[in-house]
């Protein structure tokens, strides 16, 4: 197989004729360029995670292999276009998406430059390429506005969950893409597989760490949300005699699960309840069912999940990591 680079493709089209004009976008984090480069590659966050892209019509896959292509729908004039793109891999920390319109060739190179001790640089640039150079030139400036609308999109909505994987890497949590070297599109299609781990020796003497909460805190009919970045970390749902326990970490990426969340599609209190009471992750719209469902008028007081050991105890709730698991392998925390 032949791939072509960002820079190849430039020279052949100038070879027959073609003008560029190119602009940039770049924005710095905490997160690594492998969180950014997974991100690239994602396409089914696309239709969660960002709310505005593509008009709201979505996007659509097409094939995911070594590269993906996928349609994508733009706005002009009023009138709806979906355009055909192909995404693909342009050498280290480089994602390439390709795509033409018209008389127009669009590249829009992503390129993810690793900061030592701080973080990373993401690059957006973009070539937009015409044999009429009067009409490069006329239209580039409404493609420019057209394309840092979707750059404010990745500050807004991308951004934010890169800088939640790097927080969650913080509180002991590892992703298996922090070696991405063996990684490919179709690898990001399901979203049941846990990719998102937490490592016990990590965690090292606060093994025994446990939260307590009293019921009479929890409101009625709503969920509470605590800590969301920690192994510890619930949402509680109470209803009269009734308590249900949910994850705030998702274990598929480390998306958030909670309600009223400021990014991606909003999830409201109203939304949990019209979903049979199943919380739902803000990247890729997994739903999830409670780790713990508890009737306060049973009997019975201790519970236990994958990962945790749960007690009723004057008025109380307490839970607390299970002991009895081997540290050594990975659990999902989230049943």
């Amino acid at each position: 197989m032949q791939s072509f680079t960002t820079e190849q493709i430039i020279n052949k089209g100038e070879a027959i004729g073609f003008k560029y004009n190119t602009f940039n976008f770049s924005i710095e984090g905490k997160y690594k360029s492998n969180d950014a480069l997974f991100n690239h590659r994602d396409i089914p966050h696309f239709n969660h995670l960002h709310k505005n892209l593509a008009g709201g019509y979505g996007n659509e896959g097409v094939y995911y292999g070594e590269v993906v292509s996928f349609i994508r729908y733009f706005k002009f004039f009023k009138m709806t276009f979906p355009i055909l793109t192909l995404m693909k891999d342009d050498g280290e920390n480089r994602v390439l998406e390709t795509f033409s319109f018209f008389i127009f060739q669009f590249l829009k190179l992503n390129e993810e430059i690793d900061i030592p001790n701080k973080g990373c640089r993401s690059k957006i640039t973009y070539y937009i390429g015409s044999k009429n150079k009067f009409l490069l030139n006329i239209f580039t400036p409404f493609f420019k506005k057209m394309f840092l609308k979707s750059f404010d999109d990745y500050k807004n909505d991308d951004y934010p969950y890169l800088n939640r994987r790097a927080k969650l890497r913080e509180k002991g949590f590892s992703f298996n893409k922090d070696d991405i070297s063996n990684f490919t599109y179709e690898d990001t299609l399901n979203i049941k597989k846990q990719n998102c781990f937490f490592n016990y020796k990590d965690l090292g003497e606060k093994i025994n760490d446990k939260i307590q909460v009293s019921l009479d805190n929890l409101k009625e009919s709503e969920i509470t949300i605590f800590d969301d970045f920690k192994i510890l970390s619930f949402q509680i749902f109470k209803d009269k005699n009734v308590v249900k326990v949910f994850p705030l970490i998702c274990p598929h990426e480390g998306g958030y699960l909670g309600i009223n969340n400021k990014v991606g599609i909003k999830f409201t209190n109203k939304d949990f309840k019209e979903s049979g009471c199943k919380v739902r992750c803000n990247i890729h719209n997994r739903r999830f069912d409670p780790i713990f469902d508890i009737d306060l008028e049973n009997e019975k007081k201790i519970y236990q999940s994958n990962m945790y050991n749960l007690t009723i105890y004057n008025n109380e709730i307490i839970i607390e990591l299970r002991k009895d698991i081997d540290k050594n392998e990975t659990h999902d925390w989230s049943i």
